[in-house]
């Protein structure tokens, strides 16, 4: 079974590394500029569901419009996904053989014209890694990892404390340092 789960893995990665290499034009804003910031993050357990909700509500407040997409890393979405209406997720049974997302809600998701997207998972998960390579966004933000530099346009280092608030937290603070002159 792990030999299976090996060869699908690294078909992902092939087809991962094909939709890198068709990285469109990068423009950035900055967060003060930006009207449209998409968000997507692990959404497997409710505490990382919850750290999203109050980041999305935070946002809200500079007249933003936030979008987000969470991967719950299971057969089926738990009760806790279920119930908000206004978020969206996507789970093991919405992937292909080699773990790329075809759910339509990932689609419309990964067409939307973003000014800034917002990767907050803690793992390099194939899902998401898809989900941010096919995104439309115009400026990618995520984690530090050296297998996933070719996905983003800002990486934020969390070696010294490996947490989604502490990701939210640097994300944030470097994305309102942003100020470009237009």
């Amino acid at each position: 079974m792990r030999i299976f789960d090996n060869i699908k893995r690294t078909f992902g990665k092939r087809e991962l590394d094909k939709l890198a290499e068709h990285r469109k034009h990068i423009e950035c804003k900055g967060f003060q500029n930006s009207k449209t910031i998409g968000i997507v993050y692990d959404a497997t357990h409710e505490n990382a569901f919850k750290s999203v909700k109050a980041l999305i509500e935070s946002i809200k407040k500079y007249d933003k419009n936030v979008h987000s997409l969470g991967y719950a890393n299971l057969p089926e979405l738990a009760n806790f996904h279920i119930q908000p209406k206004e978020f969206e997720f996507f789970c093991n049974k919405d992937l292909n053989w080699f773990k790329k997302p075809i759910d339509k809600d990932v689609e419309k998701f990964c067409n939307t014209n973003f000014d800034i997207l917002i990767d907050l998972s803690l793992e390099d998960y194939l899902p998401l890694l898809f989900v941010v390579a096919m995104s439309e966004a115009k400026f990618k933000t995520g984690r530090y990892s050296k297998t996933n530099i070719q996905f983003y346009d800002m990486l934020i280092d969390i070696s010294e404390n490996h947490s989604m608030e502490f990701l939210i937290e640097q994300s944030m603070n470097y994305l309102k340092m942003m100020n470009p002159k237009f």
